[in-house]
């Protein structure tokens, strides 16, 4: 991101969540004020009223991936478990939110980008996250779930959707 301001900050600049940090304003950064989101966990809040979100989301899910550890080879277990970890939090927090109605869920490629993780692994561990979690919430009963997946770049979207066929391919 454009500044390190802390690993719970959860609108750092020129990151996808500095854009719905922008798209949510006062109201949004007043909902989150003095809450944490330590890296791995998810927290559920509603658009503010009357926002740009409010027209296109009933629910936002905030998520603190980690840094990609550059360099350190011996940690890179660590991180896929963190960010295995964020994406299965934001789907429980999506899913209690839900209370069993039909789900759509839009979520950006974590970790990549500003969080420094190659395409390939940050998309390996969304496709697995998601399918995983898509398997579990079928077997439950409780309303439809869909996973939309939102990239900013031809090489994120060619990473994703081969990891997407690579966890996929054993279900269909």
């Amino acid at each position: 991101c454009g500044m390190d301001a802390g690993p719970q900050m959860l609108y750092p600049a020129q990151c996808i969540d500095g854009v719905v940090g922008q798209l949510g304003g006062r109201e949004l950064r007043a909902s989150l004020e003095g809450r944490q989101c330590e890296v791995g966990a998810a927290l559920a809040t509603p658009p503010p009223h009357g926002s740009r979100l409010a027209d296109a989301f009933s629910l936002l899910v905030h998520t603190n991936p980690p840094r990609w550890p550059r360099g350190e080879p011996e940690a890179e277990s660590e991180w896929e478990a963190l960010l295995a970890s964020c994406h299965t939090s934001a789907f429980q927090a999506a899913q209690e939110a839900a209370r069993g109605a039909d789900q759509q869920l839009v979520v950006p490629l974590l970790g990549a980008g500003a969080r420094g993780a190659p395409d390939e692994r940050a998309a390996a561990a969304a496709a697995k996250a998601a399918s995983s979690w898509l398997l579990a919430t079928g077997s439950t009963g409780e309303g439809q779930a869909e996973v939309m997946f939102c990239v900013v770049s031809v090489a994120a979207h060619a990473a994703l959707e081969s990891a997407l066929r690579k966890a996929t391919k054993d279900i269909f």
